[in-house]
């Protein structure tokens, strides 16, 4: 490692630190109470509280729960029963730590391949950027989508240098990973193995990548079946309600309006002024 991407790691580091702490002051501020949230954080959070204190994946203790992916609630498990329920503060500071020490490796890697400047560039956009904030100081999914795809980017990136099984094993392990906790990524197993095709890299090493998923896939769908008698991952309402709504909105919203509704969805969460049709 160069001297010049030494400095500006720690340089990154810092400022990230620095950051984090300037957002989460801020959040003590405006919401002293660290409340769990509404819709989609506390269905996560509820499912997650179910999972630790009756060890089943519930939203209300007593049904199964289908609406939603299982990684996410997963992961919630573990920092609840290593801090306590509802303890959004290490929630938030372990999905720091997660994405720092993501990042740090992600770069690492890239200067392989690329040269150290546009490396660095790459560290920090991704140490610095608004939206990796509002994502690491929110209670959803993408709290460790964003490491678990930068971990496995890595993975794959070594594959590309040296394959191995060892190495297809663990890209596999972690595609499963992250599907289970953002389903729209089932369809990314065959694109990778296309492009490893397109780089011919040995047979024997993209089975794991296309298997280890494939099972996981399965074997949450079979839950869904031994329960509803259907054999699908996650329940099929939420997919129809939100193609319904964006539908509504691809027909009822002109001009800057729907970058308006994406700006008070997922960052302001103000709804005042917005179309009918907004959420």
């Amino acid at each position: 490692m160069t001297l010049f991407l030494r400095r500006w790691l720690r340089i990154g580091l810092l400022l990230y630190v620095f950051l984090w702490c300037i957002a989460l002051f801020r959040l003590l501020q405006t919401d002293p109470s660290f409340s769990v949230g509404i819709g989609d954080a506390l269905s996560y959070s509820e499912a997650a509280a179910n999972m630790v204190r009756l060890h089943f994946y519930s939203f209300d203790g007593l049904h199964p729960y289908f609406d939603r992916e299982p990684g996410y609630s997963a992961f919630l498990a573990l920092v609840y029963s290593a801090f306590g329920l509802y303890n959004r503060v290490a929630v938030f500071f372990v999905q720091g730590l997660l994405h720092a020490a993501a990042v740090l490796m992600f770069t690492r890697t890239l200067t392989r391949f690329l040269s150290d400047r546009i490396a660095v560039i790459v560290y920090l956009l991704l140490l610095t950027s608004p939206s990796v904030f509002h994502v690491i100081f929110s209670v959803l999914r993408e709290g460790i989508a964003l490491p678990l795809f930068m971990s496995l980017a890595i993975v794959l990136l070594y594959l590309l240098q040296a394959s191995t099984m060892r190495r297809a094993i663990v890209a596999g392990t972690l595609l499963g990973m992250l599907i289970l906790t953002v389903y729209s990524y089932v369809f990314l197993p065959v694109f990778i193995v296309c492009f490893f095709i397109f780089c011919k890299l040995p047979w024997r090493h993209m089975i794991p990548i296309l298997l280890i998923p494939a099972i996981s896939v399965c074997l949450w769908s079979s839950r869904t079946a031994y329960y509803t008698g259907e054999f699908r991952p996650i329940d099929i309402h939420r997919a129809a309600v939100m193609w319904h709504v964006r539908g509504q909105q691809a027909e009822h919203m002109y001009g800057m309006e729907p970058f308006r509704c994406l700006w008070a969805e997922y960052v302001s969460r103000e709804w005042s002024g917005r179309s009918p049709v907004c959420s």
